[in-house]
């Protein structure tokens, strides 16, 4: 099984166990009243509290950007942007930095859960009931305990905020 941990900078070491093709590895997090899932290797890092500098004139789901290692990279409001309102800053939230391809973002968590080996089984398409903005960018679900955990397409997210950046 894969481990992982939170270094003493906040960052997050992970390594997988290679051969088990019967689970899949997902980073997940809550933020709001939801649960999210990303694969752990487009997870470049998880930071503290940092300052979002605004952006003018940005959409109301881009929250601003933040420079991480001397780059700038967008934060983008995941209640916000799938139409689910407004979510509280708590004061235990880190900044999830992600990576695909050559695109990094990052997204708010107000709670780490960890990664998790989830069966591969376990993986079914996206609940019906789901914003419009959330549904176009989930690739699927799967339920930890009760808890239902939205796997987030990130390849489909970015190239769905861009067209919606586009389009005004």
């Amino acid at each position: 099984m894969g481990e992982h941990k939170i270094t003493s900078t906040g960052s997050m070491a992970w390594s997988a166990e290679a051969g088990d093709d019967t689970r899949e590895m997902m980073f997940v997090f809550h933020r709001g009243a939801q649960t999210f899932a990303l694969p752990p290797t487009s997870v470049a890092e998880v930071l503290g509290q940092l300052e979002v500098t605004p952006v003018p004139f940005a959409p109301g789901w881009i929250e601003g950007v933040v420079g991480v290692r001397g780059d700038v990279v967008p934060v983008l409001a995941l209640q916000t942007y799938f139409g689910l309102g407004k979510a509280e800053a708590v004061a235990s939230r880190r900044l999830v930095v992600i990576r695909h391809e050559a695109h990094t973002l990052a997204v708010w968590a107000d709670r780490i859960v960890g990664v998790e080996a989830v069966e591969v089984g376990a993986f079914e398409p996206p609940l019906g009931n789901l914003p419009e903005a959330m549904l176009k960018v989930c690739r699927s679900h799967f339920r930890m305990n009760e808890t239902v955990v939205h796997c987030l397409d990130l390849g489909l997210l970015l190239t769905e905020s861009r067209a919606r950046v586009v389009a005004g």
